[in-house]
């Protein structure tokens, strides 16, 4: 049996429940767990770790705990956009320079412990929504912010060699045809239509290897 954590913010946390180390939430890890359960019987056990409100800093305060203890052979990261909101609303948020340091160092004592790990980075993503466009001004530093945010992690991504799953034009390209609200109900968080689509682009990335 192999081990995936995940680990990232709200939108990898989705409601689980933290008294429950095998709870894995209602979001994508969960329509991950099921595509896996179905196509792999007892090969894999996913743990959920994600935290609401988590940013970059609390990904790398947690990761033995919430990461290495587990010895996973699977870690997955989404991360990104906490660092971006927390710091439009109360400025306390994650310079680019400081995302991208913490970040490395935190892969950095992943790869040293566990040198075999399998490596997943998801883009950070975000469209028009309650949370992400109250002026035309938030909108724009919102959608520059994050989107400089996956620009880091895929370059993060390159240097460990860790697999990266673009997200963001994907779900433009959505919200064109059915409108930003059946992507990201609030600009944020993923609808069921959004959550499935990250789980089955997660699992293809997993089976290339």
């Amino acid at each position: 049996m192999k081990n995936i954590v995940f680990q990232g913010d709200s939108i990898t946390d989705f409601g689980r429940n933290y008294a429950d180390p095998y709870n894995v939430g209602s979001g994508y890890v969960l329509f991950i767990q099921a595509i896996l359960n179905r196509k792999y019987p007892q090969q894999y056990t996913c743990f959920n770790r994600g935290h609401n409100g988590d940013r970059i800093s609390d990904l790398y305060a947690r990761e033995r705990i919430d990461g290495i203890c587990l010895k996973p052979d699977v870690a997955s990261f989404l991360i990104g956009v906490n660092d971006v909101w927390h710091g439009l609303d109360n400025d306390n948020g994650t310079s680019h320079t400081r995302y991208r340091d913490v970040y490395e160092m935190m892969l950095e004592d992943y790869l040293r412990e566990l040198p075999a790990l399998k490596v997943i980075i998801l883009e950070p993503f975000m469209l028009p929504g309650e949370n992400t466009a109250a002026t035309p001004e938030r909108l724009k530093a919102f959608t520059e912010d994050v989107h400089e945010r996956a620009r880091i992690s895929r370059e993060v991504a390159d240097k460990f060699g860790a697999a990266f799953i673009p997200l963001q034009e994907r779900f433009t390209e959505e919200a064109e045809k059915y409108g930003p609200g059946y992507v990201l109900n609030d600009g944020v968080h993923p609808t069921t239509f959004a959550n499935t689509i990250i789980a089955e682009e997660w699992v293809k990335c997993l089976e290339r290897g």
